[in-house]
């Protein structure tokens, strides 16, 4: 038997299903274990949409990526780089984990309040976290 994720009536279905098909002629082992509250696919969307926005602010204040993170070369800020740079480091070392997948929905906030308690002390800038509407 296979394992599975229960998040929607569909796969509870599927599996209720595969338990009523089992052969009665074996003994089966059954276990439910509750994960944690992953990172919503919003939340996602607003990590990638709150370091363009950081990065931005970045880049029209003339922060180069070598002011805010104390590097030798000059350049200019991506969100990937932002995502690299501030976002991982922050979330491996309140966390240990490296993928945003891995975080739950409180974590996220977490990470994004030591990022902005940084940049608002060190920089004068503050970037609020994307809601729906800045997602749209």
């Amino acid at each position: 038997m296979s394992k599975h994720h229960l998040n929607s009536k569909g796969v509870l279905n599927k599996l209720l299903y595969d338990i009523s098909e089992l052969p009665t002629d074996g003994s089966y082992e059954i276990v439910i274990n509750k994960i944690a509250n992953q990172r919503t696919y919003l939340q996602n969307n607003a990590i990638h949409k709150y370091l363009t926005m950081l990065t931005d602010e970045f880049n029209d204040s003339g922060l180069t990526v070598q002011q805010v993170l104390a590097q030798a070369v000059e350049r200019e800020w991506t969100m990937l780089g932002g995502k690299e740079q501030i976002w991982r480091p922050i979330q491996k070392a309140l966390f240990d984990t490296e993928s945003t997948t891995k975080l739950d929905r409180k974590q996220v906030s977490e990470v994004y309040n030591v990022i902005d308690r940084h940049t608002g002390e060190k920089f004068g800038l503050h970037v609020p976290f994307p809601n729906k509407e800045l997602l749209k």
